[in-house]
């Protein structure tokens, strides 16, 4: 999982342009880690990178999408 963690700051820091320090507690969006703009170029990212389809026709914040833990959760899975 910290493996994951890596692979996931490294991507925000790709997208962000700045060190960023997240935990399995984090949520992007109310840790002011991303922006509106910055959220479509990470999710973009974080498809290709690890290979998972994020539903477009969602509400991303209402489903959770955000949140540091449940894109941990998502790449396990999707590894597994």
């Amino acid at each position: 999982m910290n493996n994951y963690l890596q692979e996931l700051t490294e991507c925000l820091e790709n997208v962000c342009n700045k060190k960023v320090s997240i935990n399995e507690h984090t949520d992007l969006v109310e840790d002011k880690i991303l922006d509106s703009l910055d959220s479509m170029v990470f999710f973009l990212q974080f498809e290709e990178k690890f290979g998972i389809q994020i539903p477009e026709e969602i509400d991303l914040k209402e489903h959770g999408y955000y949140k540091v833990e449940k894109l941990l959760r998502l790449i396990q899975e999707n590894k597994s």
